[in-house]
């Protein structure tokens, strides 16, 4: 089977794990109303991080409910956890993402936003 969201150089994506990591991707850089026909598609990150300035756990809430709407991502079991550098200038939010699979394996993404 494949699936057709694949944004490298392969024409389509071959397996659940890699849908699912491209979704993941395609999520976390796309702003809010970016996508047109859905405007709450995206997290608009910088926005959120920015204007708010969250808690770890604030920040983990709001992108798990933002993560919560993708199909492929979400048949898969998976840990969210951020950590927190206080910068003298700019504070650096890590956010880790952890998708178990094929019973013991995982992979871990992890994004940073300053």
């Amino acid at each position: 089977m494949y699936y057709d969201l694949a944004l490298g150089n392969e024409l389509f994506v071959k397996s659940r794990l890699a849908a699912a990591m491209q979704e993941l991707d395609l999520i976390l850089n796309t702003e809010c109303t970016e996508l047109i026909g859905d405007v709450q598609y995206g997290v608009s990150i910088d926005q959120f991080l920015w204007t708010l300035t969250p808690t770890t756990d604030e920040f983990n809430a709001y992108i798990e409910s933002k993560l919560s709407t993708l199909y492929y991502f979400n048949s898969f079991q998976h840990k969210i956890y951020t950590e927190f550098e206080m910068g003298e200038f700019r504070s650096i939010y890590h956010l880790i993402i952890e998708i178990y699979y094929d019973e013991n394996k995982r992979i871990q993404k992890e994004y940073v936003y300053r």
